[in-house]
């Protein structure tokens, strides 16, 4: 449940909040799953396992984005 290493919990909420997370999927250089016993180093929260987001670094994302949208 993070983005960089960084946590992404929300202790109010019990969870993450996904659908607050603006990374745009040309970004996302990978996506880590931890299973298991494996996942207790991100804390008391990651009971099962944990969902990691490596973005790319900025170096590798110079330039314009754009998104176009046709329908009748």
């Amino acid at each position: 449940m993070g983005i960089d290493g960084r946590s992404l919990y929300s202790p109010g909420y019990s969870g993450t909040f996904w659908d607050s997370q603006n990374t745009m999927l040309e970004d996302i250089e990978r996506i880590e799953v931890i299973r298991g016993p494996g996942a207790t180093v991100w804390g008391a929260n990651a009971v099962n396992g944990i969902i990691n987001i490596i973005t790319k670094t900025a170096q590798d994302t110079q330039g314009g984005a754009g998104a176009g949208w046709y329908g009748q």
